[in-house]
Formats: C-alpha cells, sequence, structure tokens
C-alpha cells in the first residue's frame, strides 16, 4: 500500500488555496504484538470524586504468531 518512512500530507481549501495545512508522519512495518491487555469499564464514564471504578481485564498472549 505504501512504503514505509516518513511523509507527509498537504490540504487546501478551494475557497483559499494560499493557505495550506500539513502534517508528517511515520510509517513503519506491522509488527503482530506479542500481547494485549485491555481494560473494560462497566460504565462509560465515572466521576472523579467517585471511591470506587470496576474494570474487567482481558490479556490475549499471541504464542506463536
Amino acid at each position: 500500500i505504501v512504503s514505509p518512512g516518513q511523509w507527509k500530507v498537504v490540504a487546501k481549501f478551494q475557497s483559499n488555496p494560499q493557505q495550506s495545512y500539513s502534517a508528517e508522519f511515520e510509517v513503519k512495518e506491522y509488527v503482530l504484538p506479542s500481547f494485549e491487555v485491555k481494560l473494560l469499564s462497566e460504565k462509560p464514564f465515572f466521576y472523579v470524586d467517585s471511591e470506587e471504578l470496576t474494570i474487567n481485564i482481558k490479556a490475549t498472549y499471541l504464542f506463536g504468531k
């Protein structure tokens, strides 16, 4: 799809072509992670003043991949 390396995107609006916006980013070769950990909250939010937060932890180990 694209070669690894440094890339730059430049965008302009048709209504104002003198003004441009750009962003630089790096593309790296994908490496399958050896493990993954997810924290899953029972609620979509919590209050900072709350004394308790309940979460489930899901860990996945990708052995031999």
